[in-house]
C-alpha cells in the first residue's frame, strides 16, 4: 500500500490526472466512508463525499459509484462492463473477502465454496508459477463452474483459463483476441497473449503487442513493456529516447533514468551505464542487496564487451527442482532471452563466462543465473538467486533434454514401464 501523500502523486502524476483515497472510521456499528478525488500533480481534493451505514460492501458500492459518475473520462462513461454490486460478484462473507484480499485464495473458497473470483485469481497464479498442472485444471474447471458469480468480462476470463490448463492454446489466443478488441488496455488479457506468444517464441507478434499498447494507452505497464519491448528487438537507443522524453515532463524525477541502465549495457555504452548504475545506488543505498549484481555485469563488460559472442551455450530448457515451473533460454543477437513458463521473456545480460543477471531494482527483484557444468563443460543446471532488498532467495533448476520429456510425459500416461 502506499499510505502517504508526497509517494501517491509521485506514483499517480506519470500518466494521470487524478488519483483516488480515503479513510474511514467505526463508531458502535456505525461505518463513515470518506472519499476523496483528488489532482495528481498536487493532491488537491477536487471532490468528496461522506457515506454512513452498518455494511462496508454497500458504502463501496456507493463510494464507487460516487466516482464513476464524477470523473469526466471515456473510461468511467463508456465502460465496456457492468459495474455490479461487490457481493454479487464476489461473496457476501466477509471472512471470505479478506482472506481474498490478502491473495489467500486458498482459504478464500473454504469460507464461501461458490467465490468463483478466488479460484480464477488462484488458477491465474498457477499459472503464472506453474506449482501443478492438475491443481491448474481443478481451480480453471471450478472458475467455470461457478462464473455466472463473476462479472462477464471475468467469465471470459474463466474460459481462457481453463484452455490453457487443458493446453489448448490457439482457443485461448482466439479468446483472448477478441476479448482484446472490447478491451484493448486489459492487463490481464495482454498479459495472456504475451505468455502464449512467449511460449511460442513468437518475438514479432510479442513486441508488437507490447508497442501498440503503449501507442494505445501510456501507463505504467504499457511503458515496462514498451522499454522490455525495445530491448529485445535492440533498438537500445529509441528505448532511451523514450525514456529521456518522459524524463523531461518530470523535472524532480528520481526514477525513470534509472531505466535507461539495460539499454546503455547492452549497447556497449559502459560510461553511461556506470553514471546511471552510480546514481541509482546514491539515491538508493538500502537496494545495496538488488544493486550488487549490475557491479559484476560492468565489471565484466569492461573486459569482455557485448557482442554476441558465446551465447549458444546458455540454450536450453531448465525445470524447477520444486515445482513444475521450466525455464527456457536461448541466445539473440548480443544477449540472451529467457521465458519463464506462464509469464513473459525477459533480457538478460553477461555478468561472467557462465553467469547471465537480469531485472529492474527500483521496481522489482533482481535475478542471478550461475550455470552450472560437467567434466565435457557443458550446462546440466541453473543455481537462480531471486534477490530483494533484504534477503535472497535461491533455487534451482535442471536441464531437460528429450529423454527426461519423454518419461514424464509416459509417466503422465502413467506408462510406469
Amino acid at each position: 500500500f502506499i499510505d502517504n501523500t508526497a509517494e501517491k502523486v509521485k506514483e499517480a502524476s506519470y500518466f494521470y490526472d487524478f488519483y483516488i483515497d480515503g479513510d474511514y472510521e467505526v463508531t458502535d456499528s456505525l461505518i463513515t466512508l470518506n472519499t476523496y478525488i483528488r489532482k495528481a500533480k498536487n493532491a488537491k481534493v477536487i471532490m468528496e463525499k461522506t457515506f454512513k451505514g452498518n455494511d462496508i460492501l454497500d458504502l463501496i458500492d456507493d463510494a464507487t459509484v460516487f466516482i464513476t459518475q464524477s470523473l469526466d473520462s471515456d473510461e468511467f462513461n463508456n465502460p465496456s462492463y457492468l459495474d455490479l454490486p461487490i457481493k454479487e460478484i464476489t461473496s457476501s462473507n466477509l471472512k471470505a473477502l479478506e482472506y481474498f484480499r490478502y491473495g489467500d485464495y486458498e482459504n478464500a473458497v473454504k469460507e464461501d465454496s461458490t467465490f468463483a473470483l478466488a479460484y480464477l485469481f488462484d488458477g491465474r497464479r498457477n499459472v503464472i508459477y506453474s506449482r501443478s498442472k492438475t491443481q491448474e485444471q481443478s481451480l480453471a474447471d471450478k472458475a467455470y463452474e461457478y462464473r455466472q458469480r463473476m462479472p462477464l468480462q471475468r467469465q471470459s476470463e474463466a474460459l481462457v483459463l481453463r484452455y490453457l490448463a487443458y493446453d489448448k492454446f490457439e482457443e485461448a489466443e482466439k479468446l483472448v483476441k477478441i476479448q482484446l478488441e472490447v478491451d484493448p488496455t486489459s492487463d490481464i488479457y495482454n498479459n495472456t497473449l504475451k505468455n502464449i506468444y512467449g511460449r511460442t517464441k513468437n518475438l514479432k507478434a510479442y513486441t508488437q503487442m507490447a508497442m501498440d499498447a503503449w501507442d494505445n494507452q501510456k501507463d505504467r505497464e504499457s511503458g515496462l513493456s514498451m522499454i522490455e519491448a525495445g530491448l529485445i528487438q535492440e533498438e537500445y537507443d529509441a528505448v532511451i529516447n523514450q525514456i529521456d522524453a518522459f524524463s523531461l515532463l518530470q523535472p524532480n524525477d528520481d526514477v525513470l533514468f534509472a531505466f535507461k541502465l539495460m539499454p546503455e549495457l547492452l549497447k556497449g555504452d559502459i560510461e553511461a551505464a556506470r553514471e546511471t548504475h552510480e546514481r541509482i545506488k546514491l539515491l538508493y543505498p538500502d537496494l545495496q542487496n538488488k544493486t550488487r549484481v549490475y557491479d559484476s555485469v560492468l565489471a565484466y563488460l569492461e573486459e569482455n564487451p557485448a557482442e554476441g559472442e558465446d551465447l549458444q551455450k546458455f540454450e536450453g530448457e531448465y525445470r524447477s527442482e520444486s515445482s513444475e515451473q521450466t525455464f527456457t533460454f536461448w541466445p539473440k543477437g548480443n544477449t540472451v532471452l529467457k521465458y519463464t513458463s506462464g509469464q513473459r521473456i525477459r533480457v538478460l545480460i553477461r555478468a561472467g563466462d557462465h553467469r547471465l543477471v537480469s531485472g529492474h531494482p527500483l521496481i522489482e527483484a533482481t535475478q542471478n543465473y550461475d550455470f552450472l557444468w560437467d567434466d565435457k563443460g557443458q550446462y546440466y543446471g541453473v543455481k537462480f538467486d531471486q534477490i530483494q532488498a533484504d534477503v535472497t532467495d535461491t533455487f534451482w533448476y535442471w536441464k531437460q533434454d528429450e529423454t527426461i520429456k519423454k518419461a514424464e510425459s509416459l509417466l503422465q500416461q502413467r506408462q510406469l514401464d
